[in-house]
């Protein structure tokens, strides 16, 4: 798991262009879409806030993937990495893990339903560690996760050590949707990723064919393709010889599906087409637990049908998957 690097040289300051607004309305939208984190799998989880907002991280990747690296100072890490704070999920009887001769096991106890930076909950979605739990649920007089502030920011105030969601006959104390604390790790991006990946991927929009297409005012293509260049020049978002290699781009500089290569016109972005033909933002390797992987470099604009096969794989397995396809089909 990287820190969030910062992009470009800040020495010289250069204004964020901020010209979504020239764009018409159904480009607009998808600008916005790209750094709002994507309805979340978990129970917990946020919908439709900004990717910067407070992270759940689960004590499975903080034991495998950052405890390794940081040691001691594991908890710094993430109070430095997520600006917004994260939750450290305990899932089902991860609770009993938790050694006493740990430094950071102890902190993640003691800040248990805490509303500090970087905090922590029991999470019980099992009926066999539901009865393991009660005994220590009761023995600490814990309570139920309860929010204590309610204004859709995504950083709400909260209490409570536990949270029980089992399926299957059991009442439920928490429907899902009802309490919304985070957005979970792999989605995560800092405010300034955010507004890199903005910058770089309007300035991909721009490279599409026909983009005078995508403007309310045509005539304003050179001026905003000025502006998006110049800042994405200075700010290291704007590397040819790299995009063209992640096959974003071609070698004329044009948009590109990085899947199947075809190029993408702005018909297919304002939705003036098949289906199939529909682009989407698309990640060049997905997102995981544990990796900031919603960043510049990693995005593309690729076809409905390409992000739906590549799903939850790489671009290079998606290669795979379909190479295998084709020999099968070949035969």
């Amino acid at each position: 798991m990287k820190q969030t690097r910062r992009f470009g040289d800040n020495s010289v300051p250069i204004q964020f262009p901020n010209k979504k607004n020239r764009f018409k309305e159904s480009i607009k939208t998808k600008i916005n879409k790209w750094n709002i984190a994507r309805q979340g799998k978990h129970e917990l989880g946020l919908r439709r806030i900004a990717r910067h907002q407070r992270s759940g991280i689960n004590f499975e990747t903080i034991n495998n993937l950052i405890k390794p690296k940081y040691n001691k100072k594991t908890i710094s890490f993430l109070d430095k990495t997520f600006e917004n704070g994260c939750v450290i999920i305990l899932n089902n009887d991860d609770f009993l893990k938790l050694k006493e001769d740990d430094e950071i096991d102890q902190c993640i106890k003691e800040r248990l339903g805490s509303n500090k930076k970087v905090s922590s909950i029991v999470f019980i979605n099992d009926i066999n560690a539901l009865n393991m739990m009660k005994p220590i649920i009761k023995e600490n007089n814990w309570s139920e996760l309860e929010k204590t502030s309610n204004n859709n920011s995504g950083n709400e105030h909260w209490k409570g050590q536990y949270a029980i969601v089992i399926r299957g006959g059991i009442k439920t104390p928490i429907e899902k949707g009802k309490i919304q604390l985070f957005n979970m790790d792999y989605d995560y991006a800092s405010k300034e990723t955010e507004i890199a990946i903005e910058a770089q991927m309007t300035l991909m929009l721009l490279k599409s064919t026909d983009p005078e297409k995508l403007l309310t005012t045509p005539n304003d293509l050179k001026e905003i393709k000025l502006e998006y260049t110049e800042y994405c020049n200075k700010k290291s978002l704007n590397d040819m010889e790299r995009l063209i290699k992640l096959k974003i781009l071609n070698e004329e500089f044009n948009l590109l599906c990085p899947i199947c290569g075809r190029r993408i016109h702005a018909d297919d972005l304002l939705g003036n087409c098949e289906r199939n033909n529909d682009v989407e933002l698309l990640h060049l390797n997905p997102l995981e637990s544990g990796k900031f992987n919603h960043a510049p470099y990693n995005l593309g604009l690729g076809c409905h049908m390409c992000n739906s096969f590549q799903g939850e794989y790489s671009i290079s397995d998606t290669v795979e998957k379909a190479r295998k396809i084709v020999q099968f089909h070949e035969k």
